[in-house]
């Protein structure tokens, strides 16, 4: 062989044997990398589990409060009933016409 054939060969060798040591490097960086993520997700979770415990646990704590503690519940006002114009209703209502402008005019009120 010639010296320009050995010299390309034992470059080509080294650069690949220099991906080779590159590869496992990132392959082992690639593993740390998830090995630490898988610590801290474990952590975290341990965390999130004792702290629902201790909720869970809080919750039981606590006395309920009984009917003559708790405040009084609000009803509704009774609704008023209308009266028939039989009833002795005499109040008038003017029904409103459409606009013939387009202008949008609200209801009129009750008269007095």
């Amino acid at each position: 062989m010639t010296k320009k054939k050995e010299g390309a060969q034992t470059d080509a060798s080294f650069k690949k044997e220099e991906r080779a040591k590159d590869g496992a490097a990132a392959m082992l960086e690639y593993e740390a990398e998830a090995r630490a993520i898988a610590e801290r997700t474990a952590r975290l979770r341990a965390l999130r589990l004792a702290k629902e415990a201790a909720e869970k646990n809080e919750a039981v704590v606590q006395p309920v409060k009984s009917a003559a503690m708790r405040p009084p519940v609000k009803t509704a006002p009774a609704k008023r009933k209308l009266r028939s114009a039989s009833q002795g209703h005499t109040k008038s209502f003017r029904a409103a016409s459409p606009p013939s402008d387009g202008i949008i005019v609200p209801p009129l009120k009750e008269l007095d």
